[in-house]
């Protein structure tokens, strides 16, 4: 965030999602307790039930055993310092601390150098590689299904779950603005989309109001909702290298729900590395060592392809 935002209600957190809250006690006589109470209850691993009452969930009317309180809040007089040993803090003291009117810079909206499109989407193709026929490292476990059975589409075209060997995206000079629309296509799922080594901005939600935790802020964790679009800008900087981005539901992260992309560094640059001026090999770890393998690089989400478009349709 550019700047504090005081509120009543905090938006829905996606897993991998983080808050910075200051919850201001004032007010409330010492010897007061509050206790922080999870109503949203689950029994498998597919997606919320319901909500329970505040009553239910206190009384342990629930076979999750994450429902019910989870902190308790004492309003004390004094408590001892965390940081400074020794030291106590007492309510009668003057409380010098203070909350910073700006805390970032806002990042402008330009118009981007491309814009990808991705969809979350269930039934990917194969993983396997059209050349080799294997899958890199392995080929996903069909007994988890349907947990494993979702992939991200680039720009229309092939629905991949992860082959690291597979470089969905190329980023070919540090700098570049990228616009990205992503698409919940899967059904009743969420998906929270998770950048790996860049924060972004969104720009729109698809014609819907952006919350005031969103406006201005920047993230790397974008809660799409059920059939939601979410755009965001991002801007990649002078690190090179392979990255992934993916779908934060531990369930479908971990069943592959992944794709690769890669930085390139400017040649003409001393002071950055020039081992990332290309796409890189894949390692190939085994217990005999590790070896390098060439990687395959989607056309639709490489620039250097006569077949890549830059501002596909949405």
């Amino acid at each position: 965030l550019p700047a504090p935002v005081r509120v009543t209600r905090l938006d829905p957190m996606a897993t991998g999602e983080r808050f910075d809250v200051i919850v201001d006690f004032t007010g409330l006589p010492v010897g007061s307790k509050l206790r922080l109470v999870n109503l949203m209850e689950h029994d498998d691993g597919k997606g919320p039930k319901g909500t329970l009452s505040l009553r239910d969930a206190l009384r342990g009317n629930s076979d999750d055993p994450g429902v019910g309180a989870i902190l308790q809040f004492r309003v004390a007089s004094q408590v001892y310092s965390v940081d400074v040993p020794g030291v106590v803090h007492r309510s009668a003291s003057r409380d010098y601390s203070q909350v910073p009117s700006r805390l970032t810079e806002v990042i402008p909206i330009v118009e981007p150098t491309r814009v990808r499109v991705f969809e979350f989407k269930s039934d990917p193709d194969s993983p396997r590689d059209p050349v080799t026929g294997e899958c890199f490292p392995d080929c996903p476990d069909t007994s988890i299904r349907p947990f494993w059975d979702y992939g991200m589409r680039l720009n229309g075209e092939g629905n991949y779950s992860l082959n690291a060997n597979r470089v969905s995206f190329v980023v070919p000079k540090p700098g570049d603005v990228e616009h990205w629309v992503m698409i919940n296509g899967s059904g009743g799922w969420d998906h929270p989309a998770h950048l790996h080594f860049e924060e972004g901005r969104i720009v729109d939600r698809g014609g819907r109001a952006l919350s005031a935790l969103e406006r201005n802020s920047r993230k790397d964790v974008w809660r799409l909702g059920e059939g939601g679009t979410v755009r965001i800008q991002v801007q990649f900087g002078e690190y090179g290298g392979a990255y992934v981005m993916h779908c934060h539901n531990t369930a479908h992260e971990d069943a592959a729900m992944l794709l690769r992309y890669d930085v390139l560094t400017d040649p003409n640059n001393p002071k950055t590395s020039q081992t990332h001026i290309n796409v890189i090999p894949t390692p190939n770890p085994t217990p005999e060592g590790v070896t390098y393998v060439t990687p395959e690089l989607l056309p639709e989400g490489n620039p250097f392809d006569p077949e890549f478009q830059p501002f596909p349709d949405v």
